[in-house]
């Protein structure tokens, strides 16, 4: 009989802590991720709207419409976030000085390579096939581009900020341009040293070569 008391006393204690946990990890979820649905909604409206800006653009050339692209993308994009991620374990390297040289001229760069790739998506059909919370403030988007009878996998990774939505990262049919730039700045950092890296950038970025 006792045993049996003892059995139901310590099933009633673990129903009781279980219930406690099981509050205490809701609580820290809504701590962690508040108003994830709405925020969800708010990423792919986000995108829609970033897709009709760029094939509202209507410019007279290729140039001009460059430059509504540039504007679009200047006010979209992370582009100090994207800058520490790309730079990876030699961002801290630098000094204060050589940081802002350093975004000023990698932001030339990141606009023109972000304009080479929407140009070629402008007026395609997209279609959001779905998104994501990834934590921390930051949420994925995956869209699909419809090219004449093919299709091309564009994801969006975003940071919500201020009430307001940023590009972080774009990946291309599983290509992710930040991951392709750190390797890319690797191998020009080992060629010709960190401190020469803005110099080279700033020479490129006027002859578009980099």
């Amino acid at each position: 009989m006792r045993l049996l008391i003892n059995f139901v006393i310590f099933m009633s204690l673990l129903i009781i802590n279980s219930n406690c946990f099981a509050k205490q990890a809701t609580l820290i979820s809504q701590i962690e991720k508040p108003d994830v649905a709405e925020d969800l909604r708010r990423s792919r409206d986000f995108i829609r709207s970033l897709n009709y800006q760029i094939n509202s653009i209507s410019g007279e050339s290729k140039e001009s419409s460059y430059q509504e692209l540039r504007r679009v993308i200047e006010e979209n994009i992370d582009i100090q976030r994207m800058t520490k991620l790309v730079m990876g374990k030699h961002w801290q390297l630098l000094s204060a000085e050589e940081k802002e040289a350093f975004i000023q001229e990698y932001s030339i760069y990141l606009e023109h390579l972000y304009v080479n790739y929407l140009y070629k998506f402008k007026d395609d059909k997209v279609t959001i096939i779905g998104n994501r919370y990834l934590g921390n403030n930051n949420y994925l988007v995956s869209t699909r581009f419809s090219i004449n009878n093919d299709f091309i996998n564009m994801n969006y990774k975003l940071r919500k900020s201020d009430d307001s939505f940023y590009i972080t990262d774009i990946t291309v049919n599983g290509i992710s341009v930040v991951v392709t730039q750190r390797l890319k700045f690797e191998q020009k950092i080992e060629e010709l040293g960190l401190k020469n890296i803005i110099t080279t950038l700033k020479q490129s970025n006027l002859n578009n070569n980099f």
